[in-house]
C-alpha cells in the first residue's frame, strides 16, 4: 500500500520536527519529498547525462546553465524530463556522516536553472537543510526520506501528485487558506480533456491546443492534460 501524506508527516515530521507545528512541519517537509520525488525520476538516465556533459565546456558547467546549453546537449532526449542534474551525488549519496550538508548543497545546486531557483528560491530547501544541520538532525532526515523515496517509487505522477495536494493541505491547517478547494479531482480531469478538440479541428490554421488553470496548485490538472492529450493525439 502507498505512503500517504499523513504517514510521511509522521515518519519525518514527529519524529525529527517534533517541536514544530503540523503545518510547519509540512513546510518544511515539502521541498524534499518534491527533491526526493525529482531524483527518482531522474536516476536511471543519470549516468548517461554524466556522460553526454563531459563533452560540455568547463567553463560553462560552472556558470549558471541556460536554455541553449540544455538544448545543446539535448538532456530531454536523455532524461524524458524538460529538467536536469548533473550532479556526482543523488539523494542516497548525499547522505554522509560528516558532510551531508555540503553535498546536499552540491546536489541541489547541480539541477537545471529552474529547477534549482524553485528548490532554492522559492521553497528554500537548502535554508531548511542548514537549520536542520544545526539541530543535528539532517542527517537522519535524509536517511529516512530515501527510505521513503524506495516505498513511493512505484507511484505514478497523479497518485505522487496527490500525496503533494495533501502536504499543501496539512500546511495550510490553521490559516484561512483551503488547498483542497484548488484540487481537480482525477475524472474530471479525464473529462475536460476528453471535451477538447483535436488540433486539426480546433479552427482554420490551429495546430496545437492550449490549456489554462488558473489556479493549478500541484498542477495535477496540467499534467493529466498533457498525458492524455499526448495519448490520444500524438
Amino acid at each position: 500500500m502507498a505512503l500517504t501524506a499523513n504517514e510521511i508527516l509522521s515518519r519525518l515530521g514527529q519524529n525529527i520536527l517534533k517541536d514544530k507545528s503540523q503545518s510547519d512541519q509540512a513546510r518544511y517537509l515539502l521541498p524534499f519529498v518534491l527533491l526526493m520525488r525529482l531524483d527518482s525520476k531522474l536516476r536511471p538516465s543519470k549516468a548517461k547525462l554524466r556522460e553526454a556533459a563531459a563533452d560540455w565546456d568547463k567553463v560553462q558547467l560552472a556558470a549558471d546553465r541556460d536554455e541553449s546549453g540544455l538544448e545543446a546537449m539535448d538532456a530531454r532526449e536523455i532524461t524524458g524530463h524538460y529538467f536536469f542534474n548533473l550532479s556526482v551525488y543523488n539523494l542516497a549519496s548525499t547522505r554522509d556522516p560528516q558532510s551531508t550538508l555540503t553535498r546536499l548543497q552540491a546536489f541541489v545546486k547541480d539541477f537545471s536553472p529552474r529547477v534549482r531557483d524553485l528548490l532554492v528560491e522559492d521553497l528554500k530547501i537548502l535554508q531548511k537543510a542548514r537549520d536542520l544541520n544545526r539541530a543535528t538532525a539532517l542527517f537522519g532526515f535524509i536517511g529516512e526520506l530515501v527510505a521513503i523515496q524506495g516505498e513511493t517509487a512505484s507511484l505514478d505522477d497523479n497518485a505522487f501528485g496527490r500525496v503533494l495536494s495533501d502536504l499543501l493541505q496539512l500546511l495550510s491547517e490553521g490559516t484561512n487558506d483551503d488547498a483542497s478547494e484548488c484540487a481537480t479531482p482525477r475524472d474530471v480531469v479525464d473529462l475536460m480533456v476528453a471535451l477538447l478538440p483535436r488540433p486539426t479541428d480546433a479552427g482554420e490554421g490551429r495546430e496545437s491546443i492550449s490549456v489554462y488553470d488558473p489556479t493549478y496548485g500541484t498542477a495535477g490538472l496540467l499534467v493529466g492534460a498533457a498525458a492524455l492529450l499526448h495519448e490520444r493525439f500524438d
